[in-house]
């Protein structure tokens, strides 16, 4: 539950209008709607008033649950994870827009140097660094690239093969841990197969991480 629902909450609570709330903290009534609308939230200094308001503490009205931090969590490393991606692309098509520039800057040069009388080795010399500068740097970028390309396609197959490894280990150590179980009785003593589990997994994760 955010902040905007628990206004929401604690005001149908205590029985008060949008226009109480309002008038006890000296904004608009527009503007405890957008709280509750999650179109905006308080100012730092409406938080201790608000909660004095409803009875309840800080933590009570700010507290996120678990379930919302992981969400948030989430959402950020996506965010982040795209906003590389995206910013990778758009280095991706800027060299390789100069690249495709300096190829037409050097055949507007050869044609250039020849009208204005430059030696002809010298007009050639130039025209072959700006094409061998232009081909360095769409080469450098393409590898660049393929490489950033080929370092995705290892995480997906790595991921893959721990989590195939690993779900097959589960299955062996609660095959293990039923039969040893139901041999011996020691319920109160087998349930340790599973932190060994657990270690044999993050072993696994960390071979496969260090063989990237």
């Amino acid at each position: 539950m955010n902040i905007g629902d628990k206004i929401l909450k604690y005001r149908k609570l205590k029985g008060y209008s949008q226009e109480d709330i309002a008038n006890s903290l000296n904004v608009s009534r527009q503007t405890v709607s957008k709280w509750e609308t999650n179109q905006s939230s308080p100012d730092f200094n409406k938080i201790i008033p608000l909660c004095k308001l409803f009875g309840i503490t800080a933590d009570e009205l700010l507290d996120l649950s678990d379930s919302e931090i992981k969400s948030n969590n989430e959402n950020n490393d996506l965010e982040v994870k795209e906003s590389d991606e995206n910013i990778s692309n758009k280095k991706y098509a800027f060299f390789t827009c100069v690249s495709v520039f300096l190829y037409f800057v050097a055949v507007i040069w050869i044609i250039f140097g020849e009208e204005i009388g430059v030696n002809e080795n010298i007009n050639v010399s130039i025209f072959l660094g700006i094409i061998a500068i232009a081909t360095t740097i769409i080469i450098y970028n393409s590898m660049v690239n393929d490489k950033k390309v080929k370092q995705q396609k290892l995480e997906k197959k790595s991921n893959k093969k721990v989590k195939m490894i690993n779900d097959i280990l589960a299955l062996l150590v609660f095959i293990i841990y039923m039969i040893v179980s139901f041999i011996t009785g020691a319920w109160n003593i087998t349930w340790i197969l599973w932190i060994i589990y657990a270690c044999i997994t993050e072993i696994v994760k960390s071979v496969f991480e260090l063989g990237e």
